[in-house]
């Protein structure tokens, strides 16, 4: 039996994020990797939550690419992004 793993990415840069994934496959040629995208990585825990919630996935892996110097979309994210995860990790674990 194959590991599962739901690979959560962003769409945000997805020329740099894509490659990630291309990286994290070769990495575990054995693993059966499932993709899934999102708009960014402020929707990332919600997804990330509801794949990991379904039991199916032995593993759920998030990839996004934040740049820094865009003020106003950059605070938000860097400062909810560690309670959303953590939330997601509490209710799943």
């Amino acid at each position: 039996m194959h590991t599962q793993i739901a690979y959560v990415q962003a769409k945000w840069h997805s020329n740099i994020v894509s490659k990630s994934l291309d990286g994290f496959r070769a990495a575990l040629p054995d693993a059966d990797v499932v993709s899934f995208e999102v708009p960014g990585a402020f929707e990332m825990p919600l997804i990330a939550k509801e794949l990991a919630k379904t039991g199916k996935y032995d593993a759920v892996v998030c990839a996004a690419f934040v740049v820094d110097g865009c003020p106003f979309r950059l605070p938000p994210i860097i400062s909810k992004r560690p309670s959303f995860t953590q939330n997601s990790l509490q209710t799943t674990s």
